[in-house]
């Protein structure tokens, strides 16, 4: 009996997914495309996972459904023309599979607001053109085998092959364009002889004898003041130079070298602006090139895109029109697949409609148009954020106390999950902290003082290289501090600076007290006199928002304008640690080692808060006694011979204690930790390849990429040459003027020398 029923069951599940398997995939491709054209654009304007992977799943699900949803009609038409059978009498069913694969076509072409998910989606560039080519071949097949003597819906059938055919080739050409070997090439300028030769040659001379000085011509930026307000106009100016800049530099993401005037005019103007425009910019920047490596912005803003546009929106009118025309005059038997019908064709027009309002209120079009218009569009354009002004933050301390138990750890390690594991305890107790304005002032200050002492490319690339010791030479009091930098690799002097800063932070915070019993009290405050001030506190910008607190005059703050550089210590010190946890493909180039001393250094902590029995809340006591150990300053390499351990729990803990006699000193310690850690940051961010910079803003932006765009727009990047480097050589083929020539060019590099050395870190001490 049961096998009975089972039987039953199954032939009835069968029969439903053979009538309705078609048209549920047409459905689900419809929805899995209006997804995708609201939510795409979103990822790059928050760091939320659950928005990131459900732009992730709509994308792969696009592609997947309505190649299916193909595969099942060119199935169905071929085994009904193998069996010579011939359509039934007033059955309209293969009209309509002929015409929903047009649409399946045009869903295959995607909206313009995502073509790739990643930059290497890019890279597979020929596989979609395989697939177009597949793909308007099977739909041709299901076109031919209705047409045209069965076919009555054949009109709006062929509008929507073509414009389906259009969108599916804008993505192709898009993604074509958007891969690195392509992309390199656009940035190329078009080849340039020169003059000819002998008339420069005569020129030159000429230029010569008359000691005329050959000028060359600058980039004129649109005027902007450090003192002027963010405003409409501002911020349309601010656009327009992104704009010039994303134009001038978008070759850094290929590894292309930049000119020493590109340079020169890019760190002029960045010194003349604060860090609030600075920072508009990069984030101006940073969306033009996420739209020139995600979007169809590069294929479709071009004469030749908005004609073939223009052809594609206007067949699908024309299809809608002749569709309902042709509905209208015959009974067609299916009420159900009229009504899909109808959805696709408003779908298609709503999203051709959609995407025509995203790409008039675009940056594009505001750069694009005059001021007078684009101040009108800017109203609504300018208003969103480019990024997610977030940084994502964890601690090596809470990692060790917080971290997972001692068996699942072990199980995790015979399977092999232990990477997975050890991700899954981060995510859940790692946090966000939006970026103020008081730290990217920080940024900028420390980086344009930094960028003032360069004034060629050698002190550019010297001051690059430098990942702490700049900025201990700021105070001579911390000169003694330069062992925890140079005689360490970076991630480990990373690792070092972070527990030192944690130690030094948690030891002025205050135990968490245990949890007393409440409901005697809790019946007292559960009235709404007592409650209302409880939930007036909770509903105000200050408490929801940590980082809109007004800063309160203390030690560590100072006055109004000094930054609270605690604050920023800690701000900082996670947000490193939690990169190199997190995203080692990021800091891939200056990791090393890192994985030996973490996990060394993560082990004699665990042993250290086991044997001091600190409990899982209790990090402000167990960070107090890790510093109550006597150390007298003997590093462990030195205290424990020849162990092979790269553990450094101690050796932060000597340098905590060497920060905390700077105040002794009168000496601000976390001012000089702070610019420590900018230094650390800055040396990361100039040392990551710029192509996985260029992933960062399809992800919700990275501050790092921020840092890494800044610094090269300060004259502080490793990708220039220097474009003077030949132009006053006059070649002197005299012998006798050789060795007076190397004599003299010897006594100027010696005298120039020493002058360079002592001009780089003179002009600008502070030293306070």
């Amino acid at each position: 009996m049961s096998g009975y029923v089972f039987n039953v069951l199954l032939d009835g599940f069968k029969r439903v997914w053979q009538s309705w398997n078609l048209r549920g995939c047409i459905a689900l491709s419809l929805g899995m495309q209006a997804s995708l054209l609201l939510l795409s654009p979103w990822r790059k304007r928050t760091r939320r996972k659950p928005i990131h992977a459900s732009v992730w799943m709509a994308y792969l699900l696009c592609d997947w459904i309505a190649a299916v949803a193909i595969g099942l009609i060119t199935k169905n038409k071929g085994e009904d023309a193998r069996d010579h059978k011939p359509p039934k009498a007033g059955s309209h069913e293969a009209e309509f599979m002929a015409f929903w694969a047009s649409f399946l076509l045009l869903h295959l072409g995607g909206p313009d607001t995502i073509t790739s998910y990643a930059i290497e989606d890019n890279q597979f560039w020929f596989r979609h053109l395989t697939g177009l080519v597949v793909q308007l071949v099977s739909t041709s097949y299901i076109f031919y085998q209705t047409f045209p003597k069965h076919n009555k819906l054949w009109i709006p059938t062929a509008l929507v092959f073509v414009a389906g055919t259009i969108k599916y080739a804008e993505r192709t050409r898009a993604l074509y364009l958007s891969s690195l070997v392509r992309f390199g090439r656009s940035v190329l300028s078009d080849p340039d002889p020169g003059p000819e030769y002998e008339a420069a040659v005569n020129k030159a001379t000429d230029d010569l004898q008359n000691r005329m000085e050959i000028k060359y011509p600058e980039i004129k930026y649109p005027e902007v003041s450090p003192n002027e307000k963010i405003d409409w106009d501002s911020r349309i100016k601010l656009l327009k130079v992104a704009h010039r800049l994303f134009e001038k530099f978008k070759g850094l993401i290929v590894g292309y070298l930049l000119s020493s005037k590109d340079r020169e005019w890019s760190r002029r103007f960045f010194l003349s602006i604060n860090a609030r425009q600075a920072f508009k910019i990069i984030a101006y920047e940073l969306n033009f090139i996420y739209d020139l490596l995600h979007t169809k912005v590069v294929v479709v803003r071009c004469r030749v895109g908005y004609i073939f546009r223009f052809i594609g929106i206007s067949s699908l009118l024309g299809a809608f029109l002749a569709f309902r025309s042709i509905e209208k005059k015959h009974l067609f038997e299916k009420e159900f697949d009229i009504k899909l019908s109808y959805a696709l064709l408003f779908g298609a027009l709503a999203f051709e409609a959609v995407t025509l309002l995203m790409l008039i209120f675009s940056d594009w079009t505001t750069v694009a148009l005059t001021h007078e218009w684009s101040k009108r569009i800017a109203f609504f354009n300018l208003r969103r954020e480019r990024w997610s002004r977030s940084i994502s933050q964890y601690d090596m301390i809470s990692y060790c106390l917080k971290g997972p138990a001692k068996w699942l750890s072990e199980f995790a390690k015979i399977v092999h999950l232990e990477g997975i594991l050890d991700k899954i305890c981060i995510l859940l107790y790692s946090r966000t902290w939006v970026v103020s304005e008081e730290l990217e002032k920080f940024i900028f200050d420390q980086l344009r003082t930094k960028s003032l002492t360069a004034n060629d490319l050698k002190a550019a690339m010297e001051a690059c290289s430098q990942r702490g010791v700049w900025a201990l030479t700021q105070t001579s009091s911390s000169f003694k501090l330069k062992w925890s930098i140079e005689a360490y690799e970076y991630a480990e002097s990373l690792m070092l600076w972070h527990l030192a800063t944690e130690l030094l932070y948690q030891k002025e915070q205050p135990d968490k007290k245990p949890p007393e019993s409440c409901w005697p009290r809790l019946k007292k405050k559960m009235t709404p006199e007592s409650c209302w001030p409880w939930l007036k506190k909770k509903l105000t910008p200050e408490y929801r928002f940590p980082c809109l607190k007004k800063k309160e005059k203390t030690p560590e703050s100072g006055n109004e304008n000094q930054p609270n550089h605690k604050e920023i210590c800690k701000q900082l010190s996670d947000y490193m640690f939690h990169l190199v946890v997190m995203q080692p493909a990021l800091m891939a180039p200056v990791l090393g080692n890192w994985q030996i001393a973490f996990q060394d250094t993560r082990a004699e902590a665990n042993r250290f808060f086991r044997e001091k029995k600190i409990k899982r809340s209790g990090q402000p006591e167990g960070c107090r006694k890790v510093l109550e150990v006597r150390t007298s300053n003997f590093r462990q390499a030195v205290v424990k011979g020849n162990s092979k351990s790269k553990s450094v729990l101690f050796d932060a803990c000597i340098l905590a204690k060497q920060l905390e006699k700077l105040d002794q000193l009168g000496v601000d310690r976390w001012r000089v930790m702070s610019r420590v850690w900018v230094e650390l940051m800055s040396y990361a961010a100039i040392k990551c390849l710029p192509n996985v910079h260029a992933q960062q803003p399809s992800r919700g932006g990275e501050l790092l990429t921020f840092v890494w765009l800044l610094m090269n727009h300060l004259g502080l990047g490793t990708q220039f040459y220097e474009h003077e480097s030949q132009t006053d050589i006059k070649i002197d083929d005299s012998p006798e003027h050789d060795n007076v020539g190397q004599r003299n060019q010897g006594n100027n590099n010696a005298a120039a020398a020493p002058t360079s050395r002592c001009t780089e870190f003179s002009k600008f001490n502070c030293c306070h």
